[in-house]
């Protein structure tokens, strides 16, 4: 807990001049503490300057500073770097600021489970300083108890020493802390993934009660439908139990939860509570049938899309009406949910769906603006291919940043001249199955997540795991059979990589554009990361394709 100063720390007037360390006063020239003062005073900079002046050291001693703790904390170093943990000007304001040498040594010392440093520079060390001058000091000893919480996960709770100094200075109890860090969902899994969603549980007046009521609310097969997240949401909102019994309670056809999201439960509950229609319209939406006879609507997230758009369940029946060329039911309610929440006409679905595209090539082709689907017919027009590689078949994370109004702007300065096609793909198969249909193409442009040399493609593992499950095409000089399918652009041809990271450069990436490049010295690949939003290209020309950077991005 925070204390207030009451005197400031007693300071001697420093030396107007400089002296030699044998004339200073310091402690007796036989004492073990004057050989650490004089080791301190021969330590030089990488640059083979004096760390400490004369004047610096006599400072640090009129401050009860430790030269042997100050000379540890001085070899620290900010991981396997050569930079310094701490510097002597950040060791004066914190020794001015009352704390002593050994205190900040058992502040260096605190460890997350994973051996890394909770405080790994000391600039980090900065608010107790800072408080220092509100005339408020930290109690180091219970600054490090806090820091020992742990989840049963074995997970250290606080993850920044930001986070410890802002409980310490709420006077947050440190039994309430472990209480609420202690608990756990299904499978032993911790609730609170940090110690940030625990302080905010109680700034909103969140008790362990009140988090052990809402965690009861469980799926059909058991899990909690809230976390952590969740339930401070709840919490925030003041959800009453009894609304939050009401909406949970709510399942489809085969009796399965529809809410099985915390966040899409509050959400849901939060409507309810601002507009009470907004029950009888989630009820309306469980009662529609799919082509299979069970709901349509399975998940509550579907729901608050629908909702969100103030999609209506005649709306909703109209593009489940829709039929794919060979008579079967075009769109899920997962995915009429996100047509309808992009804004993508009923009318527009209808004859996309029935020109043979996928539900995710649907909704790629709405959200671009497209009226008409887009295919490659036998035109005499050069051929552009737009792909968009994405984790979620129906584009439920990334695409609804790539397909944005800015896309379709960029878009339509250049396909005027081409015959041209945008497909959606999630699958490296899709990817290798549609590389090797197409004929010989003048342009590509590939809309993707990536790192500094990779492309991914994949599926999103459920909630619990935590983690993506990729599928990758790895562009690199040493996997030619992935670089077979990037040759279907013509030598004078145009490549255009959005893949995040790729445009960073690096030496992988270099393989990657001279590989691609390789079989075609005429061909051209630009790398970029944000290509619509930061205007990092200029289209010249349509056709043959021109382009300018506004800044830097690697080179092929």
């Amino acid at each position: 807990m925070p204390t207030r100063s009451k005197t400031s720390p007693a300071r001697s007037p420093t030396p107007a001049t400089d002296t030699r360390l044998d004339d200073l006063d310091i402690v007796d020239c036989q004492n073990a503490l004057t050989a650490a003062w004089r080791e301190l005073s021969e330590r030089t900079d990488p640059r083979g300057a004096p760390i400490f002046s004369r004047n610096a050291l006599v400072r640090l001693a009129e401050l009860d500073a430790d030269p042997i703790v100050v000379g540890e904390l001085l070899a620290l170093r900010i991981g396997s770097t050569r930079y310094s943990f701490i510097s002597p000007e950040e060791l004066f304001k914190l020794h001015a600021a009352g704390y002593s040498s050994a205190e900040l040594k058992q502040l260096c010392e605190l460890r997350l489970e994973t051996g890394a440093r909770l405080v790994y520079a000391g600039h980090q060390l900065g608010p107790l300083e800072w408080a220092a001058r509100q005339d408020y000091h930290f109690n180091v000893a219970r600054l490090c108890e806090l820091a020992r919480i742990k989840t049963p996960s074995g997970r250290c709770l606080f993850r920044s020493f930001e986070t410890l100094v802002d409980a310490a200075a709420r006077c947050t109890s440190l039994h309430d802390l472990q209480d609420l860090a202690d608990l756990t969902l299904a499978g032993d899994r911790d609730v609170f993934q940090s110690a940030t969603q625990v302080l905010s549980l109680l700034k909103h007046q969140g008790s362990l009660a009140g988090a052990r009521k809402l965690l009861e609310f469980r799926t059909h097969d058991g899990q909690e439908i809230l976390d952590g997240e969740s339930l401070v949401q709840a919490t925030r909102e003041r959800l009453a139990l009894g609304e939050v019994a009401e909406v949970s309670a709510l399942k489809d056809s085969l009796g399965q939860t529809i809410f099985s999201e915390g966040e899409d439960l509050v959400q849901a509950v939060g409507w309810i509570r601002s507009d009470p229609l907004t029950w009888s319209s989630f009820r309306a939406l469980l009662k529609l049938r799919g082509a299979d006879g069970n709901s349509l609507f399975r998940d509550g997230g579907d729901l608050n899309r629908m909702l969100a758009r103030e999609g209506t369940p005649d709306m909703a029946m109209r593009f489940a009406e829709i039929r794919t060329p060979d008579g079967k039911q075009a769109f899920d309610g997962n995915e009429i949910a996100n047509l309808v929440n992009r804004g993508v006409p009923v009318e527009a679905a209808a004859e996309f769906a029935q020109a043979g595209l996928s539900a995710a090539d649907v909704w790629v082709h709405g959200s671009l603006g497209f009226r008409e689907p887009s295919y490659f017919s036998r035109g005499r027009k050069p051929k552009l291919l737009i792909l968009l590689a994405e984790n979620d078949p129906i584009g439920d994370w990334g695409l609804r940043t790539i397909c944005s109004r800015d896309t379709y702007k960029f878009l339509e300065q250049i396909v005027g001249p081409y015959n041209f096609m945008v497909r959606a793909l999630n699958r490296v198969s899709q990817f290798a199955a549609l590389m090797n249909s197409v004929p010989e193409l003048e342009g590509k442009i590939i809309f993707s997540h990536g790192s500094k040399h990779r492309l991914y493609f994949g599926t999103y593992k459920p909630k619990y795991s935590g983690d993506y499950s990729y599928e990758d095409i790895s562009l690199s000089s040493s996997n030619r059979s992935a670089l077979e399918l990037f040759t279907r652009v013509r030598e004078q041809g145009t490549i255009l990589l959005h893949a995040c990271e790729t445009k960073k450069g690096g030496p992988k990436a270099r393989n990657l554009y001279s590989a691609l490049c390789s079989s075609a010295p005429g061909r051209r690949v630009f790398a970029f990361e944000d290509v619509l939003r930061n205007r990092e290209l200029n289209v010249v020309n349509p056709y043959p394709l021109e382009l300018t950077r506004q800044r830097h991005v690697p080179r092929a």
